[in-house]
């Protein structure tokens, strides 16, 4: 995440030397603290209203920066984008469409502008890619569990979205299903119910987007969770095209 240099660190020690050494350059004294006077007591209550002031100030600053903005404070900053949040729609998915929009200004057609007005659909497509399969055609791939294709083409075949040469098509990805077997040993003190959910639970993590393909080593990779001590399987490489989507089904032999 970017951050702005303007957010600062707070910092009490270093507060509370900036206090020390500006007392001593006004007064000229060389000062001590001790916890139970009331000095002392007036320095401690005077870092922590700067503490809370500048912590103040670091929530405003991230308030009015789009990558930091969370909540009802980044939806004014997408309303700059002329952008809106889709119902559910969480702040990362809502921040891409913003940035993404700056290409949909253009009708020239390019990838970032299609991903932009069918990401805008719906917050339930959950990935697009832009495929150029002929000259002057553009198909429009998205992964989604329900079927947006109407709407899509709909969105995506006005006159100021796409360029008067362009033909657009919309295709919805096609979910494969990889059954894949595994074989484990596990090491003493875990239990093989345990390690079987947290396989499944590590695979169905597994972030597999369109045209991914889930090789050999990265099955085995996944499948070793804490407890795991050899993973066994008469899987291969699971190759996708570009039109698909991989799904692992995990099947323990």
């Amino acid at each position: 995440m970017l951050v702005p240099k303007a957010i600062e660190e707070i910092d009490y020690d270093s507060l509370k030397n900036d206090i020390v050494e500006h007392l001593k350059e006004i007064r000229d004294i060389d000062i001590v603290f001790l916890e139970s006077d009331t000095f002392s007591l007036i320095v401690e209550a005077f870092i922590y209203r700067e503490m809370l002031l500048r912590a103040r100030i670091n929530d405003a600053l991230r308030a009015s920066y789009i990558w930091t903005a969370t909540s009802s404070d980044l939806d004014a900053i997408a309303a700059l984008y002329g952008v809106s949040r889709l119902e559910d729609e969480e702040d990362d998915r809502l921040r891409e469409r913003c940035i993404l929009s700056l290409y949909a200004q253009s009708t020239a057609g390019s990838k970032k502008s299609y991903i932009f007005w069918t990401k805008s659909v719906s917050n339930n497509i959950k990935e697009v890619e832009i495929l150029n399969p002929t000259a002057g055609v553009v198909e429009v791939v998205y992964h989604s569990d329900n079927d947006y294709t109407t709407e899509i083409s709909n969105i995506c075949s006005g006159d100021d979205v796409i360029p008067l040469c362009d033909t657009v098509i919309v295709t919805k990805a096609t979910i494969v299903n990889a059954n894949i077997e595994l074989a484990i040993e596990i090491l003493s003190d875990f239990n093989i119910i345990d390690i079987r959910n947290a396989i499944k639970e590590s695979f169905g993590n597994l972030s597999l987007g369109i045209g991914a393909d889930l090789p050999l080593s990265k099955i085995y990779d996944t499948a070793h969770v804490e407890g795991v001590y050899k993973v066994t399987t008469n899987a291969i490489d699971v190759i996708a095209n570009e039109r698909e989507v991989i799904q692992p089904n995990i099947i323990f032999i």
